[in-house]
């Protein structure tokens, strides 16, 4: 399993040259804006962008080197394969989440909340994403991918555009929102591992 983290690592290591890229350029942004919660939103991107984007990235990877055809020949199962790539999620969002606490040290309004309501985003997201993947291929899957991600801003351009108010919550229940999405986000990413093994066993290549 570690071997296989450390080819995912390896493999992907062009795409973090770009992220770090593209910190660097909205880092920049905070300074020249001096805007006081630009470098939140940046740190907060980078995170989010890890958890989902570079996993995806090391299975198109995979896909493009035909990566399962010479796994598969090796003592490694399909559900090891799958594992490793959620194990990676963990491993990016782990970092990400190390990040945001360092940056809290300078940045008070990075409080609890944030730190977890992000993990339950990437989890969540991952939760859909991975299984859809596992059973397309990330290059059939694209579209989907994008529209699943696309899908709540376009939710809410059109409550906004309808004149449809989103429900008004009890300051308690906003307080416990990101707790809850967590606590659902976890069993869901589980849950989520297990389709794609059985999706992962039924898909020829």
């Amino acid at each position: 399993m570690w071997g296989l983290l450390h080819k995912d690592l390896k493999t992907i290591s062009l795409q973090g040259r770009v992220l770090a890229i593209m910190v660097v350029f909205y880092l920049a942004f905070f300074l020249l804006s001096e805007a006081e919660d630009a470098l939140i939103s940046v740190v907060t991107f980078s995170t989010v962008l890890m958890g989902i984007l570079f996993p995806i990235t090391a299975l198109s990877y995979d896909e493009k080197a035909k990566w399962e055809h010479y796994a598969l020949t090796m003592p490694i199962s399909r559900n090891m394969l799958v594992w490793s790539k959620y194990l990676l999620v963990l491993l990016f969002l782990l970092a990400g989440e190390l990040l945001l606490l360092l940056v809290s040290l300078f940045q008070p309004e990075i409080g609890p909340a944030l730190l977890v309501l992000v993990p339950g985003i990437v989890l969540f997201l991952n939760s859909i994403l991975l299984p859809v993947a596992f059973k397309l291929g990330v290059e059939k899957s694209r579209y989907i991918t994008v529209a699943i991600m696309l899908l709540p801003t376009l939710v809410l351009l059109l409550m906004e555009k309808l004149g449809v108010q989103p429900p008004q919550l009890s300051a308690r229940l906003l307080a416990l929102l990101p707790l809850l999405l967590l606590a659902f986000s976890v069993l869901l990413f589980y849950l989520s591992g297990l389709l794609s093994c059985r999706l992962y066993r039924g898909r020829e290549f």
